[in-house]
Formats: structure tokens, sequence, C-alpha cells
């Protein structure tokens, strides 16, 4: 029971994150991302992508990076992807050009 209340929190607290990410991005004219929680050091680490269906990702990317004021990755994973990050001491995001596939 205890892995069912945990996941059940896991899985709330990444759609509250990912939910008040996207109402900040609408209020800024940006088009949802998908979010989820990834471990990252010592801080919570949130990675952002676009949607699998999002005609110019890389735009969008960009547009979200402008907008929270991040710094592009200077290694990325591959050429065509850009990688945009931001450290707030407490939290880490992260968002990539590279569409988050289901089942990943």
């Amino acid at each position: 029971m205890n892995k069912n209340v945990g996941l059940t929190l896991s899985l709330g607290l990444e759609e509250a994150l990912a939910n008040t990410l996207n109402a900040w991005g609408s209020r800024h004219g940006l088009a949802a991302l998908t979010w989820r929680v990834m471990p990252f050091a010592e801080s919570p680490s949130l990675e952002g992508r676009p949607l699998d269906e999002e005609i110019d990702p890389e735009e969008l990317t960009r547009r979200w990076a402008a907008a929270l004021q991040m710094r592009m990755n200077s290694y990325p994973l591959r050429a065509d992807v850009s990688t945009w990050f931001l450290d707030l001491d407490a939290w880490y995001i992260e968002i990539s050009s590279e569409p988050l596939f289901f089942g990943e």
C-alpha cells in the first residue's frame, strides 16, 4: 500500500507543478510543455519538453527560455536539439526542444 501512496503523491506533485508552470506560460503567450520531476543532485529538477505534436518545438523552446531567462546548455545531447537551464538554488529547471515521447 505504501508504494501506491508514494506513486499517488509523486504523480500529484508532478501534475501540480506542470499545471502551475503551464499556467504561468499561458499568461506569457506560451504553449504548454510536458513537465516531469527528475532527480538531480540535491535539489528538485523539473524537465520540460514540447508535446509530440508541436509544430516548431525549437521555436517554442526558445520562447520559454527567453521568458524564464534561462541559459543555453553549451553541451547539447545532439546537434539538432537545444537545451536550456535555470538554477534557482532550491530548484533546477531544464527545457529541451526534443519532444518527450510517452513511455520514455
